[in-house]
């Protein structure tokens, strides 16, 4: 058997700083962090050829309890939904340093499902608020809003609650809009973990990788190409 079609697979502690060693060491990374199917993961090649990944099983529940639990201010459940909306509007508005102070408020609202007017009454969180397209036109600090909801925990691959389930990322591909700024935040995304070969519930079963294709996205579209490439050629878990 071809050492390269051989996988191991180890349980770890802390996943995320691994991978900061592996890549400090320039190891072969063929498999980016990411949050799937319960599990936080990555993977790396050995020198002998061997598939080495990596994960940790994640609580999700455990994970917001203590999201919450770090709030510097309870705040009472009257004021939630006013935040909440401040939060919407600041996200669409382009404005990362009101975000911050609202996370700072309340850190929980990443966590938040929103559904109203302005989300076209979608149920989805702050990430899919910033990438569609229907609603939110990106400037230049979409990237730092992007990088701080991911960072205060709101999750790159939670489907939207539609009929098609739509991810941030295949959300911000479903429209043929163009806009330069839409491969930086793809690029954002994609580092954060988000998948783009995976189709979830997306309609017709369409990857985040064939929307950037179908819509003309041709600079994300190249950008996730490359992606997929290095991950066929290295190797990923069987």
């Amino acid at each position: 058997m071809d050492r390269g079609d051989v996988s191991l697979n180890f349980l770890v502690d802390d996943v995320d700083n691994l991978y900061s060693a592996c890549r400090k060491r320039a190891l072969d990374i063929i498999l980016k962090p990411q949050t799937t199917n319960g599990m936080r993961l990555f993977g790396i090649r050995d020198p002998n050829q061997y598939r080495l990944f990596f994960y940790k099983w994640v609580n999700k529940k455990e994970y917001h309890e203590t999201i919450k639990k770090n709030q510097k201010t309870e705040i009472p459940e009257r004021f939630k939904g006013s935040i909440i909306k401040a939060a919407v509007d600041a996200v669409r508005d382009g404005d990362p340093e009101v975000l911050k102070k609202l996370i700072s408020i309340d850190t929980s609202i990443v966590l938040e499902r929103v559904q109203d007017e302005s989300t076209s009454k979608r149920s989805c969180n702050l990430l899919h608020v910033l990438t569609n397209p229907e609603i939110t036109c990106l400037s230049e600090s979409s990237s730092d809003i992007a990088n701080i909801l991911i960072k205060s925990g709101c999750e790159t691959d939670s489907p939207d609650g539609t009929e098609t389930g739509l991810t941030p990322l295949q959300l911000l591909l479903s429209k043929p809009v163009k806009n330069p700024l839409i491969v930086n935040l793809v690029n954002v995304l994609m580092e954060a973990g988000a998948r783009i070969d995976d189709p979830y519930k997306s309609e017709k079963g369409m990857s985040a990788f064939q929307y950037a294709v179908l819509n003309g996205h041709t600079d994300a579209a190249k950008l996730m190409f490359q992606d997929l490439c290095g991950l066929q050629d290295q190797g990923t878990p069987s």
